[in-house]
């Protein structure tokens, strides 16, 4: 299945920070899956569950991902900081 125009749009835009664009690639992204399963499934009528949980799965590994960026700049951010102060006793020990 081709992505659309309007969809590819979204996730570039999305890409490049315009907040707004969010809602637009949920709207068009929900439409996408959900005729991909509709088609895999072959109509059957449990392709809007199936939409509903991948939708439930892809923000569940969305938050994952966040929360794994947080943690490693938290712990990036330590070491900067352990680094800085490492730097000053010994700038001071002068």
């Amino acid at each position: 299945m081709v992505l659309t125009e309007k969809l590819r749009q979204a996730v570039s835009a999305y890409k490049n920070g315009d907040a707004q664009a969010s809602t637009l690639l949920y709207q068009e992204s929900d439409k996408y899956i959900y005729t991909c399963i509709y088609k895999v499934m072959q109509g059957n009528d449990n392709a809007a569950d199936m939409k509903q949980e991948i939708k439930v799965k892809a923000v569940q590994y969305r938050n994952d991902l966040l929360q794994k960026a947080q943690e490693k700049a938290k712990k990036d951010m330590d070491i900067v900081v352990q680094e800085c102060n490492e730097y000053n006793r010994e700038y001071n020990k002068k």
